[in-house]
């Protein structure tokens, strides 16, 4: 069972390391995707007021 002992620990960074990164793209895409809709409602409003002047 001793021997196995770094093979676990070395899957269970493996998992942890896949997890932080899966959970990081996740927080990226949703900042990104924000700035994205954020940036598009400002020209929208930005595009209606004029027609309105």
């Amino acid at each position: 069972m001793v021997k196995y002992i770094p093979l676990i620990l070395l899957l269970m960074g493996f998992v942890t390391f896949a997890v932080a990164m899966f959970l990081w793209s996740l927080i990226a895409g949703l900042i990104v995707t924000g700035i994205q809709l954020i940036t598009l409602g400002f020209f929208t409003g930005v595009a209606l007021h004029g027609d309105n002047r």
